[in-house]
């Protein structure tokens, strides 16, 4: 939004000249509301960002606070998350969130299997805690298996499986590809 602002007023100018327009007045009226404009849209940006990295990373520390709690951190288990976590229903958004810009709407994946896990594993790191991510074929072959088809979403009983020393979680519904 910044970088068009910047070229706007002097492509304005240039053509107010050849039309004979005031250019004082203009430029200041124009200024002010490109201005607010910019400020409005890197506002919004900026509080969807924060309001998506805090929930994401809330909802990723709630699951491995539910992994523990269930016995399954160990060096001898992998791990796989599946699903749009901006789909879970712990997410908070605000009417601001709808309103960002889509790169500014943190927490808001694609559901391409390979983005998904990579998309994980960042979020994984982010949050600080070293757990062995599976690797893209393991994830590909859990999420081409059927399994979370019949799996609720986080945070319901039966979202966190361990099956053949892969613990699986559901994050939400939005996990297929379309």
């Amino acid at each position: 939004m910044s970088m068009p602002m910047t070229l706007v007023l002097p492509l304005l100018l240039c053509f107010m000249e050849s039309i004979g327009l005031n250019k004082k007045y203009l430029c200041g009226i124009l200024g002010a509301i490109l201005l607010y404009g910019n400020i409005y849209a890197v506002g919004t940006d900026i509080d969807a960002l924060a309001q998506g990295s805090t929930s994401s990373y809330s909802i990723m520390n709630n699951i491995v606070g539910d992994i523990a709690d269930s016995q399954l951190i160990s060096d001898e288990y992998e791990y796989a998350f599946f699903g749009n976590i901006g789909a879970n229903v712990m997410f908070k958004k605000n009417e601001l969130y709808g309103r960002a810009d889509a790169f500014a709407k943190f927490g808001t994946m694609m559901t391409k299997p390979d983005m998904v896990h990579k998309s994980y594993i960042g979020l994984v790191d982010d949050i600080g805690i070293n757990l062995e991510i599976v690797d893209n074929d393991t994830y590909l072959a859990i999420y081409n298996s059927g399994i979370l088809d019949t799996m609720p979403a986080y945070p319901e009983e039966g979202s966190i499986i361990e099956k053949n020393g892969v613990v699986i979680v559901k994050v939400s519904e939005d996990y297929k590809w379309k």
